[in-house]
């Protein structure tokens, strides 16, 4: 069996984030739950991630196999107590067979950090990480997420973003 291990986000790691992107932004973009237009919104959207480190309210891992990168994982929503947190995983398409062994390992670090509790979330189309969830354990919660859209596109941008600026 191959072997797994988790490892800080190093600079280099930037660009191959960059090569699953452009091979896999659809999984790039399940992974952090956002649009990812082009590379410059990849790369803002993983340097919040890293910034969100920075402030304990996140975590960012490597996932190699034999020193090689196959994914990555986030955890992220990390509740102020550092015990309960979202997690997020990619595993590159021609890796995927590592999907399960690379997530147990992910929850046993979570577990050795002291997390008591991850709080998944997958899109209801996306059938394999629903699979995959399911297989690890996750229970649908008794709670119930609502969604509502809001008209609030105003001149090509939502107000908060012409409030915020470039």
């Amino acid at each position: 069996m191959a072997h797994l291990s988790l490892r800080p986000f190093g600079p280099k790691d930037s660009d191959q984030v960059l090569q699953w992107y452009e091979k896999d932004r659809r999984g790039i973009e399940l992974l952090a739950g956002v649009s990812l237009p082009d590379k410059i919104a990849c790369i803002l959207t993983f340097n919040k991630i890293l910034q969100a480190q920075l402030q304990r309210a996140a975590l960012l891992r490597m996932i190699d196999r034999e020193a090689r990168p196959i994914g990555l994982m986030t955890i992220t929503d990390i509740s102020p107590a550092c015990d309960e947190g979202m997690p997020h995983f990619y595993i590159a398409p021609s890796e995927r067979r590592h999907s399960i062994a690379a997530a147990k390992m992910a929850e046993a670090f979570a577990a050795r950090l002291g997390f008591r509790r991850l709080v998944g979330s997958v899109q209801a189309d996306n059938r394999r990480a629903l699979g995959l969830a399911k297989r690890m354990g996750y229970l649908a919660s008794p709670r119930v997420i609502l969604l509502k859209e809001l008209d609030t596109w105003v001149d090509g941008k939502y107000p908060l973003q012409q409030e915020l600026g470039p």
